[in-house]
């Protein structure tokens, strides 16, 4: 194992431990520049991604230092990956992190691959009702676009 693997997975021991704590974005914005310091690369989005689907409903920040990491890298590699997160577990922040990509997504086309797996996550009984709560806001936000 690699000594960036160890620290990817050691800061994102560090993040859950902190999750739902007064701490928690002071830790996030810590980890962060390890990561960075480290020259940790794309190969940490979907480990990073993966804490909000374990936390759907906490708060890091809006948008958190994970956010601003993950957004940080190119948007061919950085959209697909939040898209396969927000499938297999919708969350406050991903849904957050997808609006912020509508309101610069002008294609009906790319808009739709965005909004088509947010409506559909609205009938899951897998997604909380704060989770749902958000997407709708969302999706009624979107529609006057």
């Amino acid at each position: 194992m690699s000594n960036q693997s160890e620290l990817l997975q050691d800061v994102i021991a560090k993040i859950e431990a902190a999750v739902d704590t007064d701490d928690v974005e002071y830790v996030e914005m810590d980890c962060m520049e390890e990561l960075e310091a480290a020259g940790v690369g794309q190969e940490a989005i979907v480990p990073l991604l993966g804490i909000f689907e374990r936390h759907p409903v906490s708060d890091f920040g809006i948008p958190g230092d994970i956010m601003h990491f993950v957004e940080a890298f190119d948007d061919n590699v950085y959209f697909p990956l939040l898209l396969e997160s927000f499938a297999r577990r919708p969350s406050v922040t991903t849904v957050w992190a997808m609006n912020r990509i509508l309101n610069v997504t002008k294609k009906p086309q790319e808009r739709q691959h965005m909004l088509g797996p947010m409506e559909a996550a609205l009938t899951r009984e897998d997604v909380e009702s704060v989770v749902k709560e958000q997407i709708q806001d969302v999706l009624d936000y979107q529609s006057g676009k």
